[in-house]
């Protein structure tokens, strides 16, 4: 007579088997869930320098270099998320910011990812414009 096999061990099978299923569903899970946080953030970055280069256009900086107050700053942080306590916002011209020139926005900040499967990097966004001045 064969011994007959017991639901308590089929049990604690079906448990490992789920627990070890789970991980990498969950994995895969919460990857794209950073993934498209990733996304989502290169979005903002790119639109918060569009935004912050169309008023650079019009209104050509008097100094270059990173920025942390004043139009162009403030049009890039209208932009970003309001819960990013540090971004830069970085200007560059060809020229002297004069008509005619080209005026560079990068709008940039540290990334850290919800899981270990995203990647920690800075996410940047920039655009150039040519600079007409004030209409």
């Amino acid at each position: 007579m064969t011994p007959r096999r017991s639901l308590r061990s089929d049990a604690g099978t079906t448990a490992v088997e789920f627990a070890l299923f789970a991980m990498v569903i969950f994995t895969i899970a919460l990857g794209a869930v950073d993934f498209g946080l990733w996304v989502f953030q290169k979005s903002e970055a790119e639109q918060a320098a569009r935004e912050a280069s169309r008023i650079a256009m019009i209104q050509p900086p008097a100094t270059t270099g990173d920025q942390t107050s004043g139009s162009i700053y403030n049009a890039a942080r209208a932009e970003v998320e309001t819960n990013l306590a540090q971004f830069q916002v970085s200007v560059d011209c060809t020229g002297s910011c004069a008509p005619g020139d080209t005026v560079t926005v990068s709008v940039s900040w540290h990334r850290d990812p919800l899981t270990f499967v995203g990647v920690t990097d800075t996410v940047t966004g920039s655009s150039t414009r040519t600079v007409v001045g004030t209409p």
